[in-house]
């Protein structure tokens, strides 16, 4: 039993180390290209720059907006939708003045997000904003937890098989040998 409440705790702890670090790992990376896509609009502030973001953008899993100092969309490789104006609407009532994520809840929502603000030298300021699906990373939860369970289960199995051969391995000589008091009880001194 003591074998099992550890191995459970173990699976648990290495399961949850690994969604964890999926989940950072993710995060960083939405962070990394939104700071570098700032970076290049600071430094190549034009439509055609903020174009080339969008473009290149548009061929990963991940989505961009950029916007102006009051959040109105620029441009979006997304397009104008509901759920962009909707957050740009929650977004208006805060100042940001650092890259920072901005949508973290993963398990509830259609994506996560950061911000990075930008200024540039003319005086033209905004935001870089950028969206990943979280679809992926339930995915790879979910494909997580199968396994785990899986594997939880398999153990489990083997544990079980393991004491069943165990205990009858460890068994037979106490069985012998009570069988043997038995005849040595009732006279029988050959054993």
């Amino acid at each position: 039993m003591t074998v099992l409440i550890m191995e459970s705790m173990l699976m648990l702890y290495l399961h949850q180390t690994i969604v964890h670090t999926r989940i950072n790992e993710e995060f960083s990376q939405l962070m990394l290209k939104g700071s570098n896509h700032r970076d290049v609009l600071e430094d190549n502030f034009s439509e055609d720059t903020m174009r080339h973001i969008v473009l290149m953008e548009d061929v990963s899993e991940r989505r961009v907006a950029i916007t102006d100092d009051r959040f109105k969309l620029v441009i979006s490789s997304e397009g104008n939708s509901a759920n962009l104006e909707t957050l740009l609407t929650r977004l208006s009532k805060e100042k940001f003045i650092e890259d920072q994520i901005i949508e973290k809840n993963w398990d509830d929502e259609e994506f996560i997000s950061s911000i990075h603000p930008y200024k540039v030298k003319d005086g033209q300021s905004g935001y870089v904003i950028m969206f990943q699906s979280t679809e992926n990373i339930q995915f790879l939860v979910n494909k997580l937890n199968f396994h785990f369970l899986l594997a939880g289960l398999a153990s489990l199995v083997t544990l079980c098989i393991a004491y069943l051969i165990l205990s009858r391995y460890l068994t037979r000589p106490l069985i012998r040998m009570k069988e043997a008091t038995k005849k040595l009880s009732r006279g029988d001194f050959n054993v």
